[in-house]
């Protein structure tokens, strides 16, 4: 009777400890869910139906963000969700096929099971979007580079007797969405500011004054301090330097770093290189009649200190290690980006 009792007591304890287990991976999820909300880390969609003809319908249902660890390294990798539904009364299974971004061929991995679905019953499944660059794959850079995907599922018609059938279900999350994709981005356009105009937010005012090239920074395009103590800075193989001249006018009721101000340039809306995330790029104070002083690595591992009291204005070149491409191009497409504290400056360069 005593062994009876003490294996009931056991029994309880074990299911006890796994309800708290349950119920810990259920907040857990909710949180990871809501902080990706807070984050952007995540587009959520409603619906948003990418197909709905005979036996199928494809949703969309989100894009996010998260970062996978694989054998060759971390990446911050961009997922898309869909749900689907088996109108049919017999079983269907899907096999995605090609999947394109702004026609160039995509690496897709699926984190979910095969779709494979009995008659009237749904599922989400997740798909690991990235660009195929064998023999590894590479990140998207943003998560609105989601909107271009399309492709093709194949699918097959399970019939009891075996007879099964073969059908193909083509997408284009665009043209599902509709116009609203192309009015964003009139509106963004719209809204884009252009060389020499000026932006004021309440941090600050800011004027792009030129965009210029060299795969060399020294004391002639960039620090007089800078050629002193480094020599020069050459940039990579397949690399060149981005020239950003630029006025900056504190409006801040504090001092600024300039060093902190974080700058993204886009090109051809596919390419993205960001200050905050380049140890080799640099900002320098320009004083006129081709001096420059002070210098500054852009990630913050000051040299000089580049700070600006509140109310006062001075000229800055920021030089940014971009692909040699772009500075050959002679009509190069740019989105450039001055951000500071939530406030941004966006600049559009077709030149």
């Amino acid at each position: 009777m005593l062994k009876k009792t003490m294996v009931m007591f056991m029994s309880a304890v074990v299911m006890l400890c796994l309800v708290a287990c349950s119920s810990a991976s259920v907040e857990e999820t909710t949180t990871i869910s809501e902080e990706a909300s807070e984050d952007d880390s995540i587009i959520e969609f409603d619906d948003t139906i990418l197909f709905d003809e005979g036996t199928v319908t494809v949703e969309l249902i989100n894009f996010y963000a998260e970062d996978v660890n694989w054998t060759t390294g971390s990446q911050n990798e961009k997922h898309v969700t869909f749900k689907v539904t088996n109108n049919a009364d017999h079983e269907i299974r899907l096999d995605e096929k090609d999947f394109y971004i702004n026609d160039e061929i995509c690496y897709v991995c699926g984190k979910s099971d095969t779709i494979d679905l009995a008659p009237g019953k749904s599922g989400t499944y997740i798909y690991i979007i990235a660009y195929d660059t064998a023999p590894e794959h590479t990140a998207l850079e943003t998560l609105d580079e989601l909107y271009y995907l399309e492709g093709t599922f194949t699918g097959t018609n399970l019939y009891d007797d075996s007879k099964n059938s073969k059908f193909e279900i083509e997408f284009s999350i665009q043209e599902a969405i509709g116009n609203d994709v192309s009015q964003d981005n009139i509106e963004e356009s719209q809204n884009m500011l252009a060389l020499n105009e000026k932006s004021e937010t309440e941090k600050y005012g800011l004027t792009l004054v030129s965009v210029s090239y060299d795969n060399i920074i020294d004391e002639d395009n960039f620090s007089r301090p800078f050629a002193r103590s480094e020599s020069y800075e050459s940039a990579e193989d397949g690399m060149t330097y981005m020239l950003l001249s630029f006025e900056y006018e504190n409006l801040d009721t504090n001092d600024v770093e300039l060093s902190h101000i974080d700058i993204t340039v886009t090109y051809e809306d596919k390419y993205t290189y960001t200050t905050s995330e380049n140890f080799d790029a640099w900002i320098t104070e320009d004083i006129g009649n081709g001096l420059f002083r002070r210098y500054s690595n852009a990630l913050g591992y000051e040299h000089y200190v580049l700070d600006l009291s509140p109310l006062q204005s001075r000229k800055y070149i920021t030089a940014l290690p971009v692909a040699e491409t772009i500075g050959e191009d002679e009509t190069p497409n740019l989105t450039i980006i001055f951000s500071y504290e939530g406030c941004e400056s966006v600049y559009g360069i077709e030149e």
